[in-house]
């Protein structure tokens, strides 16, 4: 999303050799936890998390999928597991989909394509890891705005796929309708978290998330600033829509359970926060505004029956949510005055040739015979309008 420039590809290089350290030393305790989070799910999840078996599954490749039944969200996990623990490999799982990635090249194609990935993945900021410049601000702030203009992007996009979806399927009822557009309001309006839990409860019925299209799996990673090319099938894309948020509503749970908001700094609840795409570091929030946000979020999980039961609402409506923060259309880049524009310019050449052909053919060797299956087919019309 951002523009790349020389000056920020010769910082990122320098970043790179200056955080290497520090990215090294976050792997054995990202791998740590992860054989925690393994080992206890091992142990305590269900033959569905287990077996990671498809919902919906038929002959048809395309409607095998994932759902609610796949995820596994431990409720005793502080146990075993801090949540500076669990935070910081939730960093680490979204930095890893951003080193990767880009260097999947180097992998296929051989060293050669390392001179065409670096430019392109250390050029600008969108594909950067977050510890890109350690413990500078100023560099974490700029990073952090790029991530959010990939979110102001994408996240208009998505929730208006949304919406248009759900309509297609039933007419929302009449005592739900407030619920319905409170949850795809504009980022700065103020949403009932219990009137949106409401409409997520009514459409975990209707459309659950197994039923999720091909394009929707794109549009959601691409919110989340994960990358979704070249497309990866649909089982693997949602695969990592699955991991990621199952980290997430897990350390919900952990710090609703726990009540361990009260014993966070300001810092640390921000980072909570823009992690859940519920503060975009351009709103230039005060520390209220932003526990206000992350305090509606947790009434939306559902409170203390999301403790009890772990029941986390639709995800569809969950993604409409907390990507709503970033639905604003004023980001966008298409301009309203494309509308008034010819739809059909394309065809210009089209219809230009069909007539140069009809006036050869009007007037080429069969112009008699023409002119004579012309004036019968116009007799006919004639009688039958006579009739």
């Amino acid at each position: 999303m951002s523009s790349g420039s020389f000056q920020i590809l010769r910082e990122n290089i320098l970043s790179v050799f200056r955080t290497q350290g520090t990215w090294l030393q976050r792997i054995p305790k990202a791998i740590a936890t992860y054989r925690t989070l393994h080992e206890r799910k091992l142990k305590y999840a269900d033959d569905n998390v287990l077996s990671q078996k498809e919902i919906w599954y038929g002959p048809l490749f395309w409607c095998r999928t994932y759902g609610r039944p796949n995820m596994f969200i431990d409720k005793n996990l502080s146990e075993v597991v801090s949540r500076e623990e669990m935070a910081e490999y939730v960093r680490f799982r979204y930095d890893l989909y951003k080193v990767l990635h880009p260097l999947w090249a180097c992998f296929v194609f051989g060293g050669y394509s390392i001179f065409f990935v670096v430019p392109l993945w250390l050029g600008n900021y969108t594909w950067m890891p977050s510890n890109i410049g350690s413990k500078d601000q100023s560099v974490m702030q700029k990073w952090r705005e790029v991530q959010d203009m990939n979110r102001y992007k994408h996240a208009p996009a998505l929730i208006t796929d949304y919406r248009w979806w759900y309509e297609w399927f039933l007419s929302v009822p009449q005592d739900h309708s407030t619920a319905w557009e409170a949850i795809t309001e504009k980022n700065d309006v103020h949403r009932d978290p219990v009137l949106c839990r409401k409409i997520a409860d009514l459409y975990d019925e209707i459309v659950p998330f197994h039923r999720i299209r091909r394009k929707q799996v794109r549009l959601i990673l691409r919110a989340m600033g994960a990358a979704s090319f070249p497309m990866f099938g649909k089982l693997c894309a949602q695969a990592r829509i699955r991991d990621y948020w199952e980290l997430i509503l897990t350390e919900d749970h952990m710090i609703m359970k726990n009540k361990l908001l009260s014993r966070m700094d300001k810092d640390e609840i921000f980072d909570y926060a823009w992690r859940r795409y519920l503060v975009p570091c351009d709103k230039q929030l005060s520390e209220e505004q932003v526990l206000q946000r992350v305090e509606d979020y947790h009434v939306f999980l559902g409170g203390n029956s999301y403790v009890e039961t772990a029941h986390f609402p639709n995800l569809f409506t969950l993604f409409a949510y907390v990507f709503g923060y970033y639905n604003d259309p004023a980001f966008l880049e298409a301009d309203a005055s494309e509308l008034d524009a010819n739809d059909f310019d394309h065809l210009k050449w089209w219809g230009r040739d069909q007539f140069l052909r009809r006036l050869e053919f009007e007037n080429g060797p069969f112009r008699d015979e023409a002119e004579k299956h012309g004036q019968e087919k116009l007799a006919e019309r004639q009688k039958k309008l006579l009739k």
